[in-house]
């Protein structure tokens, strides 16, 4: 993981360390995402598992589905602009499963899910 991130430990790139305003550029994007997916694979929601998601709202709001994922993650703070991604990604989400009742449950867990890996990945989430 640590190469991936492009970050292994003791092996900063030079004597001054690692440079702090870049910390993710596209060689290390992707290596962010599987150790975000990898933190939260153990609580993954199936939406196809009744016994996991029984009692999962079906009508749950964007707001609600942000509380639950920083109540996941401990509460972090973050800040303004990355808590309207996670609600606009959130709502575009409601949208997609408009009033179609077979789409409401699966939808939401789902939104569960890809909003805990958002969260990890966020500016706010990486340098807390």
């Amino acid at each position: 993981y640590q190469q991936r991130l492009g970050q292994v430990l003791y092996r900063p790139p030079n004597v001054s360390g690692w440079d702090d305003t870049a910390w993710l550029d596209t060689g290390t994007f992707r290596g962010r995402w599987i150790v975000a997916g990898e933190a939260t694979e153990a609580a993954l929601l199936d939406p196809g598992n009744d016994e996991l998601v029984e009692g999962y709202p079906e009508k749950e709001t964007a707001e609600e589905a942000l509380a639950k994922v920083l109540a996941f993650w401990g509460h972090p703070s973050l800040s303004g602009p990355s808590k309207w991604a996670l609600l606009d990604f959130a709502r575009k989400v409601e949208r997609q499963a408009g009033s179609t009742e077979w789409k409401q449950q699966p939808y939401r867990v789902m939104r569960q899910n890809a909003m805990r890996t958002l969260l990890a990945m966020s500016p706010d989430h990486q340098t807390s």
